[in-house]
């Protein structure tokens, strides 16, 4: 699956199916990180101040990006996630994973799976 390098330097990929990236060209990060963190975990835990768990929904995981960020924002924070994602065109882990033991964070958060501190879900 062809991939393209974002603004912020992070990388998106190119659903030929489709004819539409899975993330903003201005940064994939960056868009997961405002999306799912700041303008969601960090705000509900801000509303929520006595709470230490969460349960998502997320409808189209796509290339799983907002997951992961989820999972390590979590353990750092000390919350229980309760997780379900929904997608209709699931990407295989090779198509989406191939070099993610290249880049530090992408690396401690598939050593979780492959450790087992994470049950790693198929969602195919």
């Amino acid at each position: 699956m062809p991939y393209i390098q974002t603004h912020d330097g992070s990388f998106t990929y190119l659903s030929e199916a489709f004819g539409e990236k899975y993330h903003s060209l201005f940064g994939a990060m960056s868009e997961s990180k405002h999306v799912f963190i700041s303008n969601g975990l960090e705000l509900y835990a801000s509303k929520n101040p006595n709470t230490t768990s969460v349960s998502l929904l997320e409808m189209g995981t796509g290339t799983g990006l907002n997951l992961c960020l989820t999972i390590e924002w979590c353990l750092k924070q000390k919350f229980h996630l309760d997780y379900t994602g929904l997608e209709a065109y699931p990407l295989s882990y090779s198509e989406v994973y191939p070099d993610w033991e290249n880049e530090s964070w992408k690396r401690d958060v598939v050593n979780l799976f492959k450790d087992g501190a994470v049950q790693k879900t198929n969602f195919s």
